[in-house]
């Protein structure tokens, strides 16, 4: 098994469901700009993303993305306010259901 963890706009690939199960890491706009503002590292997350330098711009299609992560998505987890460790074993769970 692997993982990839893709950028926003890879949800568009055609053909996405034959490399595996997607999972849709649900969070608010505000928290991953709080995780990205707390990490220690933040002006090199927002040179990195030339799309945060407007964060209007940014946060319009963040909302226009959210439909189609939905769609594509085999399981949503909600990631806001939890550690890896809290999201991980939450994939492993719902994983082991299907």
């Amino acid at each position: 098994s692997s993982v990839i963890a893709a950028g926003g706009g890879f949800a568009k690939v055609k053909g996405l469901k034959k490399i595996g199960k997607i999972i849709y890491l649900k969070s608010s706009f505000e928290a991953i700009l709080k995780r990205i503002d707390e990490s220690g590292e933040a002006q090199m997350h927002y040179a990195k993303r030339p799309l945060l330098r407007d964060l209007n711009a940014a946060k319009k299609l963040f909302d226009e993305r959210k439909k189609m992560y939905k769609n594509v998505a085999d399981l949503i987890i909600d990631v806001e306010g939890k550690g890896l460790e809290q999201v991980a074993k939450e994939i492993l769970e719902k994983i082991k259901k299907d």
